[in-house]
């Protein structure tokens, strides 16, 4: 849950080694606990994929992961998939991220609610 994403965030600010997270249906991890990872890659040189596909990360989870990508340039791969509470704003800042970022090859957001205002950012 979000504790653990807590741990797992500081962790990831001292890790150079680690280069695959999966917490894929971890249901309990939410906006928050992505929030708490997202701040640990902000300085992780090593993590490349992230799957927090069925977490129920929604769209604060997806601001602080577009902050994220803004940062990280080693992040390939971010599996959101069936987090249905992201949502046109979740996209949308997702793709503002995008925007700047280099690295970033995979963004798997599918069954995630995403209408068409999410699909033009």
């Amino acid at each position: 849950g979000e504790e653990g994403c807590k741990a797992l965030g500081q962790l990831l600010k001292i890790n150079q080694v680690l280069t695959t997270i999966d917490l894929a249906c971890c249901e309990r991890i939410g906006d928050e606990g992505c929030t708490a990872l997202a701040k640990g890659l902000e300085v992780n040189q090593a993590l490349t994929k992230l799957d927090l596909a069925h977490c129920e990360v929604g769209e604060e989870g997806c601001k602080a992961l577009g902050q994220l990508l803004k940062i990280n340039q080693v992040l390939t791969t971010i599996d959101l998939a069936c987090c249905e509470r992201i949502g046109d704003e979740g996209c949308t800042a997702l793709a503002k991220g995008l925007e700047v970022n280099q690295a970033l090859t995979k963004l798997d957001l599918a069954h995630c609610e995403v209408g068409e205002e999410g699909c033009k950012a």
